[in-house]
């Protein structure tokens, strides 16, 4: 039996995932592995590359740690249309 490859964005919302990219990428401009961006978040580093590859959903607290990490502000707004 054959399985259809899994859409690697499908657990991040769509609107989340331009964030997800933008904290990638600002990791790896820094220079930071992903073990230690992800002991200073709190978790573990395979976790930090689910995340990163839109396996799985950071969620929001985690997502705040993230940008904290990174010494990014936090800007938290409700949707268009709210």
């Amino acid at each position: 039996m054959m399985v259809a490859p899994r859409d690697r964005t499908s657990a991040i919302r769509d609107d989340a995932a331009p964030l997800v990219l933008e904290l990638r990428d600002e990791r790896m401009r820094r220079g930071l592995t992903q073990e230690a961006l992800a002991w200073d978040i709190g978790v573990q580093a395979c976790q930090l590359s689910q995340w990163e590859r839109g396996l799985k959903d950071p969620g929001l607290r985690s997502l705040m740690r993230w940008c904290g990490a990174l010494g990014l502000a936090v800007t938290v707004s409700p949707a268009a249309g709210v």
